[in-house]
């Protein structure tokens, strides 16, 4: 059970070449993942460990409260320890375009995306 990586997310309206121009420069290196996510009517993109989340704001409105999304190599042992820890599964485990993912709010009330990637 291991985090592979941690992103913060950003939400756009719009512009969302640019805004991966300009995380391309901060970061200096290119985006590693750009995809759309037609059912949610939402575009991603990441760079470094930003994680660009874009849509209209109604669309964005249900994710805004998660700031943090992990990426892990295993949801299910995640999910499984974070139920023993007595945090609380707002979102089971779905499928989505990336592999597999679910929300959850730790006990100090913050709330994260955890996500494992499928190849």
């Amino acid at each position: 059970m291991k985090i592979l990586k941690t992103m913060s997310r950003i939400f756009i309206e719009d512009k969302l070449d640019e805004t991966i121009s300009f995380y391309e420069g901060l970061y200096g290196e290119s985006c590693s993942l750009k995809f759309e996510y037609p059912e949610l009517e939402l575009k991603l993109a990441s760079i470094g460990n930003i994680l660009i989340i874009c849509g209209s704001r109604e669309k964005l409105k249900p994710f805004t409260e998660t700031k943090t999304a992990f990426r892990v190599d295993s949801i299910k042992e995640y999910e499984k320890y974070l139920t023993q820890c007595g945090c609380e599964i707002l979102s089971a485990i779905k499928k989505v375009p990336t592999g597999f993912n679910m929300i959850v709010r730790h006990n100090d009330g913050a709330i994260f995306e955890y996500v494992e990637f499928v190849k």
